[in-house]
């Protein structure tokens, strides 16, 4: 309902526009369920950038499903930010795949850079930041009891309330230029996840990738869009505090190889994974949908 009041609310631009774009679908599915049910205001070709949806739709009872499934049918395209989306909304929602196009989700790389940052990189030992439902702190907490360094999770209190932080876990919250000077002084950037259909973490990966920084991540197939496993960061298996653990020991033992993981990360966050290349992808899409009309 949320979503369909600040579509009907926008009514006035988007009538007169050439084409809407919603970001996310708390917004998206309304503007897409408007589009469906005729009204007026939203007859211009409706893009979709689309997150979480592959992963919640298996939550979805089959009223709910069906309710999606007929809503979307008024997109013109949807975007999503892996290759695997588009086979899970093929398979779940029965989407055209040529109406789904992905689009390499993007960061401000130039914002992301070392350069911009007073003081030595590295040396703090282990960073996780993130908030969101999919994070899995609990294997994070597993692995840093086996893991002589101190380890610094920014998150919500309400990520880690129920679980006991080992001695050398310190939990902060922080923003804006203290998360960026926290990226820079970490020495390895963990992001453990609970592994979705969609690619959970990529902000934070990514905004360690362009600082320079060696990462460790649960893998996924989403992830594997954005993470060469052993060239642009290490992929760990889901809920596997021990192997978590042995791949963070090898990259805090050995420096060279943090090294060569943070400078080709940081080369391919910069040259496909800025806000840039990410803009650029979606204009071609709005393009191409106003092209059709």
């Amino acid at each position: 309902m949320r979503g369909l009041a600040a579509a009907y609310h926008a009514r006035g631009p988007m009538s007169e526009s050439d084409v809407a774009l919603s970001v996310f679908e708390d917004v998206g599915l309304g503007l897409a369920r408007a589009g469906s049910n005729g009204y007026g205001w939203a007859k211009a070709p409706h893009v979709m950038m689309v997150c979480w949806l592959a992963e919640d739709v298996h939550a979805m009872g089959r009223f709910q499903r069906r309710s999606v499934q007929k809503s979307l049918r008024s997109a013109a395209s949807l975007c999503v930010f892996s290759r695997n989306q588009v086979r899970v909304l093929q398979a779940t929602l029965s989407i055209d795949p040529k109406r789904i196009v992905v689009v390499p989700f993007g960061v401000d790389t130039r914002y992301f850079d070392p350069a911009n940052v007073v003081g030595p990189a590295g040396g703090h030992g282990v960073v996780a930041v993130g908030s969101d439902s999919r994070r899995d702190y609990e294997t994070l907490f597993e692995a840093a009891s086996m893991v002589d360094a101190p380890f610094t999770v920014a998150c919500e209190p309400r990520n880690v309330q129920s679980l006991n932080a080992p001695p050398n876990v310190s939990v902060v919250n922080m923003y804006d230029d203290a998360y960026r000077r926290l990226l820079h002084r970490a020495d390895i950037v963990v992001t453990p996840t609970k592994a979705p259909a969609y690619p959970s973490g990529q902000t934070v990966v990514l905004e360690a990738m362009s600082m320079g920084k060696a990462t460790i991540t649960t893998d996924s197939q989403a992830m594997r869009d954005y993470v060469f496993d052993g060239e642009t960061g290490i992929l760990v298996s889901q809920r596997d505090p021990q192997q978590l653990a042995a791949r963070i020991n090898r990259l805090l033992d050995d420096a060279q190889l943090r090294e060569s993981v943070g400078s080709a990360a940081q080369a391919r966050a910069r040259a496909q994974f800025s806000q840039a290349h990410m803009w650029s992808a979606v204009a071609d899409v709005l393009r191409s949908v106003t092209r059709d009309e």
